[in-house]
């Protein structure tokens, strides 16, 4: 029998910071949602691993699950009382680890918990960011990446892509490193934001655009501000609202130093953070998402606005292609005049271009939890098959 061991040690310090969950954070709770009555709960102090027993995984579900920001302590004290009794863990089974994060991989104790116990490790690869476009980290984090991978390689019986460009990205990079790799799936992502969500009265009443995302180099902000600014001088008042909604995350000084000063940008939207019912808010009568990025090893926020039935002007990158095909409006993200021309053509109220864009949109179909959950078991399903034959192997060997 298949059970899960679902690693929540990401999300309890996200509710430790108070804050919302987004992008990754969101896939964590999905996979609470969907394991929660078959699953236990792990988390680590300092690299050692603690297992809940079911009757204590459920409870510390329920309350990640519910997110209340002030329900960190309570966290703690269902995670302590969870840590003193017994794990309850049935040795007839077999157990899958599903690391959603990177976290946990430079503990030699963590991962010798895992091959101690006999646990199968199945590890979600997000990206390989760090390696592709090094420009946009810090060599610190490519190189803690570098060894996050490798023992990723080395350790999991089987790695979950989020998108089919990362699956062949990371084919390729382990044949040109001659590296292992243990057997890979392709399973995209569902929106993190339920689209039945009220979108109430609008928080913005002008016409406006909305970029999600952290701030930081890679995901192309500064672009946005200096074609707001050649907005604003060309159109003044009528110019449309840029409502940013996304924490400062990787240092980026210009951009920074734009959202800061008073200025002509001073009528952007900047929300460090968003409510679900506020998000959707926004999404719903947004003229179109913005997404001038770099790099993408997914794109949830593409996603989430196709749910919503928004438009979306995107960077022409090869993932999002394999996710939207030729629905949305692709830019080159240096394209600062190719930008300005698209917002101004989204603004009208009766766009041709946007309208265009909306009748693309209608043949999309959105991506379902459901659709990923059965490849995530399909795929663990035959890792455990595999398994299985191979222990028979050397069993018949030895005999």
């Amino acid at each position: 029998m298949k059970r899960i061991i679902l690693d929540i040690t990401s999300l309890s310090n996200l509710l430790r910071k108070r804050r919302l969950p987004h992008g990754v954070p969101r896939v964590a709770l999905a996979y609470l949602k969907h394991y929660f009555d078959d699953m236990h709960i792990l988390f680590r102090v300092r690299g050692r691993s603690i297992i809940l027993s079911r009757h204590h995984s459920e409870k510390v579900a329920r309350l990640l699950l519910a997110w209340e920001l002030g329900s960190f302590l309570k966290l703690i004290r269902l995670l302590v009382r969870g840590a003193l009794s017994p794990s309850g863990l049935d040795p007839k089974c077999h157990y899958f680890v599903i690391k959603l994060d990177y976290k946990g991989f430079k503990y030699p104790r963590y991962l010798a918990t895992i091959t101690r116990n006999h646990f199968n490790m199945l590890a979600v690869l997000h990206d390989l960011i760090p390696l592709l476009n090094p420009e946009f980290c810090t060599p610190a984090s490519t190189l803690q990446f570098k060894n996050h991978l490798s023992r990723m390689l080395e350790h999991a019986q089987g790695i979950v892509t989020i998108s089919d460009a990362t699956y062949h990205q990371l084919h390729r990079h382990v044949q040109k490193e001659g590296a292992l790799c243990p057997p890979v799936v392709s399973a995209p992502l569902a929106p993190g934001l339920a689209n039945a969500l009220s979108p109430g009265e609008p928080l913005v009443t002008s016409p406006y655009f909305i970029i999600l995302s952290t701030i930081g180099p890679r995901k192309n902000h500064l672009l946005l501000l200096r074609v707001f600014q050649r907005l604003l001088e060309r159109h003044g008042r009528h110019t449309p609202k840029l409502v940013i909604i996304g924490k400062r995350s990787a240092p980026c000084p210009s951009t920074l130093a734009l959202l800061d000063k008073k200025g002509p940008l001073k009528d952007v939207i900047l929300e460090a953070q968003a409510s679900d019912a506020e998000l959707a808010n926004y999404l719903h009568y947004a003229r179109a998402l913005l997404f001038p990025t770099f790099a993408e090893g997914y794109g949830l926020p593409l996603v989430e606005a196709f749910s919503f039935g928004v438009p979306v002007i995107a960077s022409d990158l090869p993932v999002f292609r394999d996710i939207a095909g030729n629905i949305p409006d692709y830019l080159d993200p240096l394209d600062g005049l190719g930008w300005m021309q698209a917002i101004e053509d989204y603004t009208p109220e009766h766009s041709a271009r946007r309208q265009a864009q909306l009748e693309r949109l209608a043949s999309f179909r959105v991506p379902a939890w459901q659709d990923h959950f059965t490849k995530v078991d399909s795929f663990m399903d035959e890792l455990l098959a595999k398994r299985k034959q191979e222990s028979a192997g050397k069993t018949a060997l030895i005999d």
